[in-house]
């Protein structure tokens, strides 16, 4: 099965082939070529170089035929395409017939083979005529809309607004409703200048990628649509050829922004909302001042069932403390109350941190018993099971116990009485 691919090959620029392009031209057999004349030798020549620069294999065959040519100042517009086309047909159909049985061909299609180009449409009409068997695909370029932009280095489109790709025989009938961005190709009559002075910029290339590329923007004043006009009739007649697009843009109205509140303000509030949205202020701001009061109150308290708990949390579980003796002396705790723990030390005894001195005993106050020194202790209420009452417990040496932060000993024998 023969095989054919239309490959794009950018607006001028050979840098514009892309990866695929180039994998695909060194898979094909034959180059086929439309000649288009002595004065357009220039689009040949470009073609050749592409080959020469890319094409790694040798043994590739180029296939010229001449292009017909087509009437362009026709009665009937569409009459006059379709008659041009059923002649290149003629030309496609011969060319590709001379392919052998399993060899690919290609054509090389300026900018991309989509965007205003017969290509494409002239390989179905071969495919239709049903005279030669073929399959083909189609490689993507880089279109002439897309190099304008890069060269002006702006965008298709405005945010949120459609692009419409015309040509100048489109054109005359008005500028299309909706659209704030046009891209106008194939105008020999430099459509253009009947829009001149009413608020267009103008972006025009001609022989864009080309050693022989021209660029003209700004404003579409009447002087720069002449400006355009005398390069473009000038260049095309130091050629004999002129290949060119223009992109004619309607600025849109700014968005609003921060960045540009004073081109597009604010819209004014009515009165009467504004008034209702200031008593909802204020409305809002005396809640918060009440809510901030109740949270202070709360919080207060809060603090004060925390110290009652601490002073009075011991009432209802008296604790004994135990003071280390010193020297062999052992203390013997002789009651414990709510209020104050008293220990009675045979001879001499040192007491803790916190304790005093009250008729001969040693009595830690109500507001330190927190306090605790490294010799002290605190130990259950009854350091064994419960006896009845006016028992003693004795607390032998060594005697495992429990207490409140977890086990210990004690360190010598203890009497005390339970409560």
């Amino acid at each position: 099965m023969r095989k054919i691919s239309a490959i794009g090959i950018g607006a001028g620029d050979p840098d514009h082939l892309t990866v695929q392009a180039i994998r695909r031209l060194n898979e094909t057999d034959v180059f086929f070529v439309l000649d288009k004349g002595s004065e357009k030798q220039d689009l040949v020549a470009l073609r050749q170089e592409i080959l020469d620069r890319f094409v790694e294999q040798p043994g590739y065959r180029v296939v010229r035929a001449p292009d017909p040519e087509r009437d362009r100042t026709p009665d009937d517009y569409r009459k006059a395409v379709a008659d041009w086309h059923r002649l290149r047909t003629d030309v496609y159909e011969n060319m590709i017939a001379s392919l052998g049985p399993d060899e690919r061909g290609a054509f090389l299609v300026w900018g991309d083979p989509a965007l205003y180009d017969s290509t494409l449409t002239l390989l179905d009409a071969v495919l239709d005529r049903g005279n030669v068997e073929f399959e083909y695909d189609v490689i993507p370029g880089v279109s002439s809309v897309a190099a304008l932009t890069s060269r002006h280095r702006t965008t298709m489109n405005q945010i949120g607004r459609p692009v419409l790709v015309t040509t100048g025989r489109r054109l005359e009938a008005g500028w299309p409703a909706d659209v704030d961005d046009v891209f106008v190709m194939l105008d020999a009559g430099c459509t253009f200048s009947r829009f001149a002075d009413t608020g267009l910029e103008i972006y025009w290339g001609a022989y864009l990628g080309t050693p022989d590329e021209l660029l003209l923007s700004g404003p579409l004043t009447a002087a720069l649509a002449e400006e355009i006009r005398s390069v473009r009739a000038s260049a095309r007649s130091r050629k004999g050829w002129i290949m060119d697009i223009y992109h004619l843009r309607r600025p849109a109205p700014p968005a609003f922004s921060p960045l540009n509140a004073r081109a597009a303000p604010l819209p004014r509030v009515p009165a009467p909302v504004t008034r209702v949205i200031e008593a909802a202020t204020h409305v809002i701001e005396g809640v918060t001042r009440v809510l901030g009061g109740v949270s202070r109150v709360i919080g207060r308290a809060t603090r004060v069932i925390r110290w009652t708990s601490r002073v009075f949390g011991r009432t209802s579980r008296p604790e004994h403390r135990v003071v280390r003796p010193i020297t062999g002396v052992v203390p013997v705790i002789t009651r414990v109350t709510g209020s104050s723990t008293r220990v009675t030390c045979p001879g001499t005894c040192v007491a803790g941190f916190g304790y005093e001195k009250r008729s001969g005993t040693w009595e830690n106050s109500r507001f330190s018993t927190r306090s605790q020194t490294f010799f002290s202790r605190l130990v259950r209420r009854c350091p064994t099971l419960p006896q009845p009452f006016g028992c003693s417990t004795i607390g032998a040496v060594r005697l495992s116990f429990r207490v409140r932060n977890g086990t210990g000993r004690f360190p010598d024998a203890i009497t005390t009485e339970t409560l």
